[in-house]
């Protein structure tokens, strides 16, 4: 029974051969919080044209605590993936859907709970 447990704790993917790996992880992240300050960007030079706005995506520190399930179904793929990932200001808690495009990860799809670091 040990042993099983010890496997358990080991395993982060339900399937070695379709698994993200941590750098995966955080690139898909970075391009994901990059998307998101373009699209911010936009918004706010929409609103306010005349005025200059900075906006930067923060430094992913880590990830953490990836738990992925198998493949969601096997005409596409994709898979659903939990994990913390550690900014220097906040830790973001989150469940994503990941999908492998040209050599890489993308998220599609992400639910996240974010908490200020103290």
């Amino acid at each position: 029974m040990l042993p099983l447990i010890a496997l358990i704790g080991i395993a982060r993917c339900a399937s070695a051969s379709f698994c993200p790996s941590n750098e995966d992880l955080v690139s898909a992240i970075k391009a994901r919080d990059n998307a998101v300050v373009f699209s911010i960007s936009a918004q706010l030079q929409a609103d306010d044209a005349g005025s200059i706005h900075l906006v930067h995506s923060e430094r992913v520190l880590r990830v953490s605590e990836v738990l992925c399930g198998d493949r969601l179904d096997e005409d596409t793929a994709a898979i659903t993936c939990k994990f913390t990932v550690r900014y220097p200001s906040r830790i973001v808690y989150m469940i994503a859907r990941l999908v492998p495009q040209s050599d890489e990860w993308v998220i599609n799809d992400a639910m996240a709970v974010d908490r200020h670091r103290k």
